[in-house]
């Protein structure tokens, strides 16, 4: 007998046929094949929980590295501007040929020396007392230096962009009412000796860029409130239009 399928029309029931080629019985259904069913996942929940931990604490690791990297290249990178600016000053000091000291009143005492009989000229510096000077700086997220002076015991501040020249550094000065004493052929040489001065003597502050929590270059954690006493790159900046 050929492979068939032989109905029962009346009560609609499967019949069985045997195969010529193989005598085991086998059946054949009039409805259509009901598909395999899908074997069920093993539950995997431990293990994307510690698939998703171990995820978390690469990102974690990976932002700590990233910042530790960050802080070492802006701090590399100040010290390099700081140097650039220091050898800039001595090559000042060296064409004047001059001091700038401060007495027992607290005033700035220029002394030049003369170049034919090698004597020192000393006279007051400027209109003012209390000359102070300070270098602010942050290193994180950016590098960022800036030179600060006061007068008068803090009554007035100014600030200057790293690595000014001696020429706006003067003309910002005279502007704000802090003048040079000196004769106009000296105010050049008088200028680059006092620019020279201020960042030679100046106190190095660092401070936040921006408020809230902050890193400092010694990659510790700190934070700056929003307080009139706390000074903030960011506001530095803004003030003076950079």
């Amino acid at each position: 007998m050929n492979d068939a399928l032989i109905f029962n029309h009346g009560a609609r029931q499967p019949v069985y046929f045997e195969d010529e080629t193989d005598s085991h019985m086998q059946r054949g259904l009039v409805t259509r094949q009901q598909p395999h069913s899908i074997q069920e996942q093993p539950d995997c929940g431990p293990y994307q929980d510690y698939q998703s931990k171990l995820y978390s604490s690469y990102e974690k690791d990976r932002m700590q590295l990233y910042k530790k990297a960050a802080v070492l290249e802006q701090n590399i990178h100040y010290q390099e501007l700081l140097a650039e600016l220091k050898a800039k000053n001595s090559a000042n000091k060296l064409l004047t040929s001059s001091e700038i000291y401060t007495d027992s009143g607290d005033r700035l005492i220029y002394s030049l020396r003369k170049p034919d009989t090698g004597n020192l000229a000393s006279r007051e510096l400027l209109n003012a007392r209390g000359y102070r000077a300070f270098v602010y700086y942050s290193g994180y997220p950016y590098a960022q230096a800036v030179l600060a002076v006061s007068w008068n015991y803090g009554e007035h501040v100014v600030y200057f962009p790293y690595g000014i020249d001696a020429n706006p550094f003067i003309r910002k000065l005279n502007s704000h009412g802090l003048r040079l004493m000196v004769s106009g052929r000296m105010q050049k040489d008088a200028g680059s000796a006092l620019l020279a001065y201020s960042v030679d003597n100046a106190e190095k502050l660092e401070i936040p860029f921006d408020y809230g929590w902050w890193m400092d270059m010694e990659r510790k954690w700190h934070f700056a409130r929003k307080d009139e006493k706390n000074i903030i790159m960011k506001e530095i900046c803004r003030k003076n239009e950079w």
